[in-house]
C-alpha cells in the first residue's frame, strides 16, 4: 500500500516468506540522495520496458527502486583503498595439459554407424544453396 505524507512515499510491506506475515513501513524522499528517480523518470523506464502501469504502481516502483540505489550508495562508504581491481570475484587461471597424441577412432570405426558414406566420409544432406 502507498500513501504520500509530506513529499515523502510511504510502502507498507508484508513479507510473505516468514510464517507469521510482518508488515514494514519504509520511506524515501525524493532527491534525499544524488541518485533518487522520480516518478516521471520510473514512468519513462515503465514506458521503454513497454509497461502499463498505474500511478499507484509507479509511485511503488520508485520506492523500490529509489531503495535498491540507495542500497548501492552505500557502497560509496567502504574503503577499497587497499584493494587491488579485478575482472572477475574470484581470481581465474587458465588450466593447460599437455598436448599428447592419444589413439582414437579409426576411419572405419567412425563410419560404421553413419547412415550413408561415400569415399571414406560421411554424407550428409545438402541444405545450403537450395531454393
Amino acid at each position: 500500500m502507498v500513501h504520500r505524507s509530506n513529499g515523502r512515499i510511504l510502502v507498507r510491506r508484508t513479507c510473505y516468506n516468514t510464517p507469521q506475515y510482518r508488515t514494514s513501513t519504509t520511506t524515501c524522499k525524493y532527491g534525499a540522495f544524488p541518485m533518487a528517480l522520480t516518478p516521471e523518470e520510473v514512468r519513462k523506464v515503465a514506458l521503454l520496458a513497454r509497461l502499463e502501469l498505474s500511478e499507484d504502481e509507479i509511485a511503488a516502483q520508485a520506492v523500490h527502486l529509489n531503495n535498491l540505489l540507495l542500497q548501492f550508495e552505500t557502497l560509496k562508504d567502504v574503503d577499497v583503498s587497499g584493494i587491488e581491481p579485478t575482472s572477475h570475484s574470484i581470481p581465474v587461471y587458465n588450466v593447460f595439459r599437455e598436448d599428447l597424441i592419444v589413439p582414437s577412432l579409426t576411419r572405419e570405426a567412425a563410419l560404421s554407424n553413419a547412415p550413408e558414406q561415400r569415399d571414406g566420409c560421411f554424407v550428409v544432406p545438402r541444405i545450403v544453396g537450395e531454393g
